[in-house]
């Protein structure tokens, strides 16, 4: 409980310096944007040039932009929903997926919680299959887009695996790679944002008369304070990573970290012996475990789809109760004393891709697959009808496919 106290609370803080420097920079645009616009320069700038008077409008033209790019960080929820329904006279099936998603921030903090449930009905029967909530944050510490630490906990179930409950708890470290080039809508803001780069530093604002006071209006007050200025400036080389992370046509990366993992399978689980048929039920205990992850990823973006796909690597760090498991076993003939053992690598592969494509601004078709291999499941020797001691072992495998519409909030 304390691990996961220190990641809440560490999440809690970053978003309450994230929250912080965004409204500052919001409450500057908007404190000069209305003040300078309204005036008309002509008559209220004394002893300054047309010339002036026309920079002066393009600088706010340049803080609207700006406000327009801290936009994109405000608060975001989507909700997915895909169906598939079968019926015959005497019985009927129905699957439900659902999803919501909601995230805050995108440099150089995101914040993001998403669930998902697949419900099956058999029968007019309810059973919950598949689901899973994840909270999760990234934070990019050294002003790029080079690296960022993540930390995040989530809960799954998967009826197909035995698994009744799951939980995960972990953080690390994303090493990433984008590519120099944009699709369309990224072009147009990176051409904007260099546009404003060449024309503007702290310097020449003080030439346009933007830091002093506006003759007949403003009453000895500055329109922008050296503190403004420097926020509008530090700002603005937050926003040419932001435009690169949500627009980079490619994105290559590696994430290591450490997970702490719980588990509890499903009451009388079911085992099954080679041949892959049913041959008895077990109840086994809750397991508790650290895990080493590794996962290379992959994103490639266009105007209208963004395809991911991440192949997550999990091995245990620390000796299960039951063993590290090598290899099975079937022995014949044991002696009174003989402990039967069956030894594996505990390790699970995680594959998880998916294409988005946007049908309109705010609704977009979803297509996904997750198959998960799990090496070392939950297992027992039973001794067959020729008095062959032999493994049954739980479900190891499994693949998920998911077709959904997705609608922007």
């Amino acid at each position: 409980m304390k691990k996961l106290y220190f990641i809440t609370v560490l999440c809690f803080n970053y978003s309450l310096t994230f929250s912080q420097n965004n409204k500052t920079i919001m409450e500057i645009v908007d404190k000069i944007y209305p003040r300078v616009e309204k005036i008309n320069f002509i008559n209220q700038i004394q002893n300054d040039s047309i010339s002036i008077l026309e920079k002066q409008k393009d600088f706010i033209n340049y803080l609207s932009f700006i406000k327009n790019i801290e936009k994109k960080k405000k608060l975001k929820g989507s909700i997915a929903f895909g169906f598939t329904g079968n019926e015959a006279e005497n019985s009927s099936l129905f699957i439900i997926n659902t999803g919501m998603e909601v995230n805050y921030g995108i440099y150089p903090l995101e914040i993001e919680a998403k669930t998902n449930i697949q419900t099956q009905v058999s029968n007019g029967k309810f059973e919950e299959n598949l689901s899973s909530l994840e909270i999760s944050m990234d934070y990019h510490p050294f002003d790029n887009l080079t690296s960022e630490a993540y930390s995040f906990i989530i809960r799954t179930k998967n009826t197909f695996l035995g698994i009744n409950q799951r939980y995960e708890i972990g953080g690390g470290y994303i090493f990433n790679v984008y590519s120099k080039t944009t699709h369309e809508k990224g072009q147009k803001l990176v051409e904007k944002s260099e546009k404003w780069k060449q024309k503007y530093s702290k310097k020449n604002l003080d030439e346009l008369g933007i830091t002093k006071c506006l003759k007949s209006y403003c009453k000895k007050e500055k329109l922008l304070s050296s503190t403004d200025v420097n926020e509008i400036f530090r700002v603005k080389e937050d926003h040419e990573n932001l435009i690169k992370k949500l627009y980079s046509k490619h994105r290559a990366a590696l994430l290591l970290g450490i997970n702490y993992e719980i588990e509890k399978t499903q009451d009388s689980l079911t085992l099954f012996n080679e041949n892959n048929i049913a041959i008895l039920k077990n109840n086994f205990e809750a397991t508790s475990l650290f895990r080493f992850v590794i996962a290379p990823k992959y994103e490639l973006r266009g105007d209208r789809f963004k395809w991911f796909t991440t192949s997550y690597f999990k091995t245990a760090l620390l000796k299960p109760v039951d063993g590290i498991y090598t290899n099975e076993n079937i022995l014949t003939n044991p002696t009174p004393n003989t402990i039967l053992t069956d030894k594996k690598l505990d390790y699970w592969i995680d594959l998880k891709t998916s294409f988005t494509f946007g049908i309109t601004n705010k609704l977009s078709f979803i297509a996904s697959l997750n198959y998960i291999y799990d090496n070392a499941p939950k297992r027992q020797f039973y001794e067959d009808n020729s008095g062959i001691f032999k493994i049954a072992k739980a479900e190891n495998r499994f693949t998920g496919i998911n077709f959904n519409l997705k609608y922007t909030l």
